[in-house]
């Protein structure tokens, strides 16, 4: 088969346990590149953080952050698909929320924010390459994206499912101690498959590759979906194929095999 589109995850997928891209994966997403193949990452980050990773690559043709809520040309820097959290239902999710001790940040197309200095906002903050903005009220932020949460043991995830429950929306993990908070109609899948309607291409014709429960959407999709070998129980579970983990450059390994030597 051959693919015009590889849809790739950043954290514990593009990105090593360092978060780094090994000379040798850059390597091979530039053949594709040559090849005509577009580039596309995919990540629950703001597209400002996942463009400061990847900018000195000059690889991608489109950036779909926070979970499928945005894609983002980087070429004009437009963002030629929005999805935002509708007013109503933010303001009945933050009532939800309340009385929760938990982390909670707020996201919206290009910052986030958080009421407190908990705990977990500097490991937050270093892994997104951004400083969390402190908010006293998060009912004033416009255009949300998503609301993710940091949780210590499954006993908090019990109590925010009970909290958290409206028709229209779902929660997902992203990572061992994150949840989010995200429209059921938005996933990388949704924006994986928006893209390929918009170059005309066949779900065959698209190879996507991730570790996390928000990838299982864009994994299910794909001609081919593959799970890197870090990779959620649940998301090895979908997968078509599994590849090495992202500390043996398994994004590499398996463009070689399916892509590049295919």
């Amino acid at each position: 088969m051959q693919y015009k589109l590889i849809g790739i995850d950043m954290d514990g997928t593009l990105l090593n346990s360092k978060h780094e891209v090994t000379l040798n994966t850059q390597k091979v997403l530039t053949q594709c590149i040559k090849k005509g193949i577009k580039v596309v990452l995919a990540s629950g980050r703001l597209w400002d953080s996942m463009y400061a990773f990847t900018k000195h690559l000059g690889l991608v043709d489109e950036y779909v952050s926070l979970n499928g809520a945005v894609i983002t040309s980087p070429k004009e820097r437009e963002k030629v698909f929005k999805a935002f959290i509708k007013d109503k239902d933010y303001y009945e999710l933050l009532e939800q929320l309340k009385g929760v001790e938990m982390p909670v940040y707020v996201f919206d197309m290009d910052r986030y924010y958080t009421q407190k200095n908990w705990d977990d906002r500097e490991i937050i903050e270093e892994i997104s390459g951004m400083k969390a903005e402190l908010i006293e009220d998060f009912s004033v932020i416009k255009y949300p994206t998503k609301i993710l949460l940091s949780f210590q043991n499954e006993e908090e995830i019990k109590t925010l499912t009970q909290r958290i429950n409206h028709p229209d929306y779902k929660l997902i993990r992203t990572g061992f101690n994150y949840i989010e908070i995200v429209r059921k109609d938005v996933s990388k899948g949704e924006a994986i498959y928006w893209l390929a309607q918009k170059y005309g291409y066949a779900k065959e014709e698209i190879l996507t590759i991730g570790d996390s429960e928000n990838d299982i959407e864009m994994i299910s999709y794909a001609g081919l979906g593959i799970a890197m070998g870090n990779a959620a129980p649940n998301v090895k579970a979908v997968a078509d194929q599994i590849t090495d983990t992202c500390d043996n450059e398994g994004v590499a390994k398996a463009i070689e095999k399916y892509v590049l030597n295919g």
